[in-house]
């Protein structure tokens, strides 16, 4: 292992702050809490300890999707019927956030909002398999075979602002069709749902019960922009929950 090269490299965060305040999709959903229950109460004490509770949603935030997370005509990936044998109260027996692998892959960001001269990309606007295409035709790019593939859209820089995230691009159907046949074997973006929030999901659809691929959401991509940083090796681990429909990640992109 050339751990000079490795301490050269440039490391780009890409994941968003958890909070109470992050932007959600419906308020209704469960949010994000932390409360310390364990204090430093006790300070004539020469060691102590203070720990604390953490409860959300596995789908808010910075997360990936497991396979488990979306059926089409009431099966998973891999023609699995949902039925009780599988979805249980506590998760589920197949195909849950403890199954997804740690990804280290080639990396790719297709930064569509600066292809198409903006900062972001206007809300409603569906980014193309010709957008895709362009993007890599302009910047020398070729999609390997197992790469993760992320999309920007812009709107990372406005995580602090939940109603301006929310007014989001997204990708349009036939774009999921271009990916999932350059043999990707994850996608992402920065924005809440990868597809159009006033679309039908049609790329989870497609990417995870049709192809297992796996999509993440609510990354920040801004850095790895403004250095027009296209190719990197990427980095996420997710954690095992057992049975869950997708866990938190903190992806980051390495720059040799």
């Amino acid at each position: 292992m050339d751990l000079e090269k490795i301490e050269k490299s440039k490391i780009y965060d890409l994941g968003q702050s958890f909070s109470d305040k992050m932007p959600i999709l419906d308020p209704r959903n469960a949010r994000y809490f932390y409360g310390l229950y364990r204090h430093h109460t006790n300070t004539t004490a020469p060691l102590y300890f203070s720990s604390g509770l953490i409860s959300l949603s596995d789908h808010i935030g910075t997360h990936i999707d497991a396979l488990c997370h979306v059926s089409q005509d009431g099966k998973l990936h891999n023609d699995i019927r949902v039925a009780p044998e599988v979805e249980t109260p506590w998760g589920y027996l197949e195909l849950g956030a403890e199954k997804i692998p740690p990804l280290l892959r080639p990396g790719v960001l297709l930064d569509i909002a600066r292809y198409k001269g903006l900062d972001v990309l206007p809300k409603g606007y569906e980014v193309s398999s010709n957008d895709l295409r362009g993007f890599c035709e302009q910047n020398n790019i070729t999609i390997e075979k197992g790469s993760v593939v992320l999309v920007r859209v812009g709107n990372g820089k406005y995580w602090s602002e939940p109603e301006k995230y929310l007014a989001c691009a997204g990708i349009a159907e036939e774009s999921n069709m271009w990916l999932s046949k350059s043999g990707v074997v994850a996608v992402g973006a920065d924005n809440l749902a990868w597809d159009l929030l006033e679309g039908h999901l049609a790329g989870h659809r497609h990417l995870i019960v049709e192809k297992g691929i796996y999509v993440m959401e609510n990354l920040y991509l801004e850095e790895l922009s403004s250095d027009s940083c296209y190719k990197f090796l990427f980095i996420a681990l997710p954690l095992k929950l057992i049975g869950a429909t997708g866990s938190p990640i903190r992806p980051i992109a390495l720059k040799t």
